[in-house]
């Protein structure tokens, strides 16, 4: 459980403590008070950085020396991040210091935000980061996993650029072959694994969340047979020399959502993808059932762009896990969360 966390000197807060309950704790305030920088605060011990700034130097508060961000959770060692004006960060538990890949996954949650439907209708590497921070989040070991292939993968395009101005022997590819290979396997694998068990959720989700009978899935979009993907990869070897860069493998895999054999990014409304979105997050939600440590959910403004009907189907997933809502207006929220609410007044 997240009992609370500390802001100095980031964005609009100089130094404010939040404290939440194991429940529902709703945050109320203006537009620009500061309710997605609180929210986003809390996701970076889990996404390792702020979600809306391109710099998370641009976090810190205009004429300061830097910005902390201290969280206490139950059972854990406080943990703060500091962050200088050039953005270096700095990651702290107790009087020792972290690594920054030790933020990812720190906390477990799920964001749900108006960005949620680009899930539906963005770039694949939004589908494809999601899949990965939810295998993150459950197991320490695939980020581990993840960074490893993209570092094999940014050594592999580092030769073919060598290879294009005949700067170094086509032989060298084989030893980066054979670990992008094994490495992008093991990730497939994961990736489909959940997959499975999403899909195995989904539709009974979505026709909760919609009032209707559904056959929404995930269809994974392998970017090669990755039962000959050694094969596949030799084959692609001139094309990738003349592009100086890896054209298959898991970091060029996507999926879609489909229902009834219908691309919902092809023509669905915005209503449609976004309930499917939602939908996906919720059954993420359950793939950390079996673990010991739950997710907390975040919903930053959410509820503002659903009708009443789908605010309280949404909200009946939400009871029993700690639930952090932002919302410019209570009134949006339903009453079957209020009721249980701290409220925390920005």
């Amino acid at each position: 459980m997240l009992k609370s966390i500390t802001l100095k000197n980031v964005r609009c807060f100089d130094n404010r403590l939040f404290e939440f309950e194991d429940g529902v704790n709703l945050i109320v305030g203006q537009n620009g008070s500061g309710k997605t920088t609180l929210i986003e605060s809390v996701a970076l011990f889990s996404l390792g950085k702020f979600l809306s700034a391109s710099r998370d130097a641009f976090v810190v508060s205009s004429n300061a020396q830097g910005a902390t961000v201290e969280i206490d959770v139950e059972g854990a060692t406080d943990v703060r991040v500091s962050i200088l004006p050039s953005g270096e960060k700095a990651v702290l538990a107790g009087a020792n210091r972290l690594s920054l890949s030790r933020l990812v996954g720190f906390i477990r949650l799920i964001l749900f935000n108006p960005q949620t439907i680009d899930l539906v209708f963005g770039p694949p590497q939004i589908r494809r980061r999601e899949l990965d921070l939810v295998l993150c989040q459950k197991d320490p070991q695939f980020l581990k996993l993840l960074l490893e292939y993209r570092h094999v993968v940014r050594q592999r395009n580092n030769l073919l650029k060598r290879l294009s101005k005949s700067l170094s022997k086509r032989d060298e590819l084989g030893f980066w072959d054979d670990l992008v290979v094994e490495k992008g396997l093991e990730i497939y694998l994961k990736r489909n694994e959940l997959v499975k068990f999403l899909n195995a959720q989904l539709s009974e989700f979505h026709r909760h969340l919609v009032g209707r009978e559904s056959e929404l899935m995930i269809a994974y979009r392998e970017s090669c047979d990755y039962d000959r993907f050694a094969q596949e990869l030799a084959a692609r070897c001139d094309e990738d020399i003349r592009l100086g860069q890896t054209s298959v493998g898991v970091h060029r895999d996507d999926f879609d959502f489909v229902e009834k054999q219908f691309l919902l990014k092809n023509g669905a409304s915005r209503g449609e993808q976004r309930m499917a979105a939602i939908a996906f997050k919720i059954a993420t939600k359950e793939f950390f059932n079996d673990s010991n440590s739950a997710p907390i959910l975040l919903l930053d403004d959410v509820f503002s762009e659903l009708d009443d009907q789908r605010r309280e189907s949404v909200a009946s997933f939400l009871g029993h896990l700690q639930t952090l809502i932002s919302a410019t207006d209570e009134k949006v929220v339903p009453e079957s969360l209020k009721k249980k609410a701290k409220l925390i007044k920005i």
